[in-house]
């Protein structure tokens, strides 16, 4: 049942009862005057009832008089009476006093002496009020004299007292209470001076020299002496603070009204360390006299809303060390001189409110210059920035021109230079000024290592990580030709190796070539795919599509033709241009290796004239008309390749008709056929490649019929190199020059002479017929007589001699 529905049937039971008073009365003496009062309607106070009535007619000396209905009233067993009139009652034993009956609440006194009729009796006496609220009951008061009279409900006077309704009647009790009660902070940073602002509202009057406790402020530095500010400086200035259970008591000096919000503040010093909002209880002591009474401990409410964007940090000693939550960095461009665009992203726990700021340290290798402003580029959130840069210490300073929401996510970037000096990472380190509106320095957010990209970009490990610089060298490059050869198909073989990523679109330069014979446009062949190179001035240039990792080695080639002239030039150079960098011209080292029999031959720009380095030729008779086994011995200062063609001329006199598959012997090469033309000259194809050792042919031939000297016979060699060969001169066989079969420099290749007797003598020893004759002959021919040789002497006629 509500507090309203039970004043009322309280009302209606009073009524029906004064009814009865009234009907039982008839005819007996009245109270005219009967009211009844309190001081304090608090519970737990001390409280004055104040007691005034009159009957009538005259009371005598000793009349019973009963107040009854004092419900819950707390009041020793002997209630001293005090007050104008108090001297006329006592308890049967002592004057002003009365008898108090605390089972039925009742109030027992007598009067001393007669009591005059319609004349006003008053007193008042000291109660504890109950603990609980209550409603004010019906008290009644009665005489019994000659007769009983009553008893009747005494009057309340239903006005205002401590600021509650009704106040004044007797034993209407009320708790105290806080109907605001709210209490926040100023700050959430650490070690910081922190206002702690109460607001308070009592559902009750105040009276001076009450006692507000406040306990919970725990964790705080203060020690000491707290200053305490209040509206109308309603509490003391200098409250008593106890900084090991947070608590504060503060005695106020002057009333408080109902319903009057009071405000008060004093400052504290924040902990050390992150901490949540402690449990904080509000009571107070109001002065009552001797028996004070109280607002009980309760739980104060803390506004429980953001502050500097942290969560509930209006709420007192809610502290948060202001962090950085998030703190990366990265770069988009390690290469040396390169423009590098840095990208951060950050976030904190506190709100950045327009002024605040960040300075990134530790950019250094930067060639971009001091400046008080540097253009940034910020990304989110969408507000205007003002950046100074410092070269030497790698210093970038920001100042916010807008509020960042805490744990938002801040994405700026910046361009500079990269220098040209090599470096590892650098470390970033990151700190902040946080202010609040009205440019407020509140907090700062402590130096920290920033976070950085490990990526590995254009092919440099690490080369995400700020100020990593790489100069952009070739770790290899080398050059090979595969033919030495004058007026040969060369080959050119290029392999180089980056430190870096080439981009497609990279362009490759070779200069240094211009000895060789090299056309406008060639076809250029790498990692198996064709690229069109163009040539001019000397330089070859290509375009690659495609990329090429850094540390990758890449081969390409193309043909050339060798000059007609030998030559032995300096150097070839590379030169390379990417999107995202230029490599200095760099020297192409070619190795000294082997080629085509040459030494050294595979080394760049060194083109030699292959050459006949030896000749001897001869044969196996001189003898005219005679099958001939000529041989030819030469030798080369390059390796003979299969496929080249060997070019004898000068082999005239000969009787062998043309044959296109002469038989040979060319054991080194495996070639066993040539072709013999009857005009004198042999032309052999080389089967296989054969070193550059001495090499010998052999072929038969039939002399001439007549006699000749040896002709004069040269040797000319095509050596096989693709599609331009390179050729020997012309070198004029040497043939052997010894004496065979007889014949002095028989051995020179087809010199011929017919065989024939230089001196002729026959003698006999009879001229006598019939007679034995001896005949005696002595020949003497151009060449030998080999054993075997048939001579035939014509002529010897008229002899008896049978066959």
């Amino acid at each position: 049942m509500g507090t309203g529905t039970k004043f009322l049937v309280h009302q209606f039971l009073r009524a029906i009862l004064i009814f009865s008073n009234l009907a039982a009365t008839i005819g007996a003496g009245n109270f005219v005057v009967k009211t009844i009062s309190q001081t304090n309607p608090l519970t737990d106070a001390s409280n004055q009832i104040n007691l005034t009535f009159s009957l009538d007619l005259n009371i005598s000396n000793g009349a019973a008089f009963e107040v009854s209905g004092l419900t819950n009233a707390i009041i020793s067993s002997t209630v001293e009476l005090l007050g104008h009139d108090a001297s006329l009652f006592w308890d049967g034993t002592s004057s002003a006093n009365a008898i108090w009956q605390q089972g039925s609440w009742t109030m027992k006194f007598f009067s001393m002496e007669a009591l005059t009729a319609n004349t006003p009796y008053s007193f008042y006496f000291t109660i504890e009020n109950p603990s609980n609220a209550q409603i004010n009951p019906a008290i009644y008061i009665s005489c019994n004299d000659s007769e009983v009279i009553g008893p009747t409900l005494l009057d309340t006077p239903n006005i205002s007292l401590f600021g509650i309704d009704n106040g004044a009647n007797a034993l209407l009790i009320v708790q105290p209470e806080f109907t605001k009660k709210l209490i926040s902070q100023n700050t959430t940073v650490p070690n910081s001076a922190n206002l702690i602002s109460i607001s308070i509202i009592f559902s009750s009057d105040i009276t001076p020299n009450s006692f507000l406790t406040i306990t919970g402020l725990t964790g705080t530095q203060s020690f000491g002496q707290i200053f305490l500010q209040s509206t109308n400086n309603v509490f003391q200035e200098n409250p008593q603070w106890y900084q090991e259970n947070g608590t504060l008591i503060a005695q106020s000096v002057q009333a408080i009204s109902v319903s009057e919000e009071i405000s008060l503040s004093f400052v504290l010093q924040n902990p050390s360390t992150d901490s949540d909002s402690p449990s904080i209880t509000i009571g107070m002591t109001i002065e009552s006299g001797l028996h004070d009474s109280r607002i009980p401990f309760s739980h104060m409410y803390k506004p429980s809303q953001s502050l500097f964007g942290i969560a509930n940090g209006t709420d007192p000693l809610t502290v948060r060390k202001p962090l950085f939550i998030t703190r990366y960095a990265e770069q988009s461009n390690p290469i040396a001189l390169g423009l590098n665009r840095i990208s951060f992203d950050v976030s904190t726990n506190y709100e950045l409110s327009i002024g605040s700021t960040f300075t990134i340290s530790g950019l250094i290798g930067s060639s971009t210059q001091t400046s008080e402003s540097l253009a940034v580029q910020m990304i989110s959130p969408l507000i205007s920035t003002n950046a100074s840069w410092v070269q030497g210490s790698g210093t970038l300073l920001l100042t916010f021109g807008g509020t960042v929401a805490s744990q938002a996510a801040l994405n700026f970037e910046i361009v500079i230079e990269n220098s040209w000096i090599e470096q590892s990472p650098q470390n970033l380190f990151i700190e902040g000024d946080i202010l609040t509106t009205g440019l407020l320095f509140i907090g700062q957010l402590d130096q920290t290592q920033m976070e950085v990209s490990s990526q590995t970009i254009l092919g440099v490990v690490d080369g995400g990580s700020p100020m990593r610089i790489v100069i952009p060298i070739l770790l290899e490059s080398k050059i090979q030709q595969s033919n030495p050869l004058t007026d040969a198909s060369n080959q050119i073989d290029i392999q180089f190796k980056s430190n870096i990523e080439l981009l497609a679109g990279t362009t490759v330069a070779i200069s240094g070539i211009d000895q060789y014979v090299v056309p406008s446009s060639l076809a250029v062949v790498m990692t198996e795919q064709n690229i069109q190179g163009t040539y001019s001035n000397g330089v070859l240039k290509l375009s690659l599509p495609f990329d090429i990792n850094a540390n990758t080695s890449v081969s390409f080639y193309f043909d050339v033709k060798n000059p007609p002239e030998p030559f032995m030039g300096s150097s070839v150079n590379i030169s390379i241009t990417s999107p995202n960098c230029s490599i200095q011209l760099t020297e192409l080292a070619s190795d000294a290796i082997d080629a085509f029999g040459i030494v050294s031959g595979r080394k760049i720009l060194y083109v030699v004239q292959p050459l006949v380095t030896f000749t001897l030729s001869g044969q196996s008779t001189p003898y005219a008309s005679a099958i001939n086994t000529i041989y030819v011995n030469f030798a080369l200062n390059c390796e003979l390749t299969a496929g080249s063609v060997i070019r004898i001329e000068g082999l005239t006199g000969s009787t062998t008709t043309d044959n296109p598959n002469l038989p040979i012997t060319f054991e080194q090469s495996g070639s066993v056929v040539g072709e013999w033309l009857k005009s004198g000259i042999l032309i052999v194809n080389a089967t296989n490649s054969v070193s550059n050792h001495s090499l010998e042919i052999k072929f038969n031939l039939t002399n001439p019929t007549f006699e000749q000297t040896s002709p004069f016979i040269s040797i000319k060699i095509q050596i096989e190199s693709g599609d331009y060969d390179s050729s020997t001169i012309a070198t004029t066989v040497q043939t052997e020059k010894n004496l065979l079969l007889g014949v002095q420099n028989g051995t020179e290749t087809l010199t011929t002479i017919r065989p024939s007797f230089t001196n002729t003598l026959i003698i006999q020893d009879s001229p006598y017929a019939n007679t034995q004759n001896n005949l005696n002959i002595f020949l003497k021919a151009n060449c030998d007589i080999r054993k075997g040789s048939k001579i035939t002497l014509r002529g010897l006629t008229g002899s008896q001699t049978e066959d």
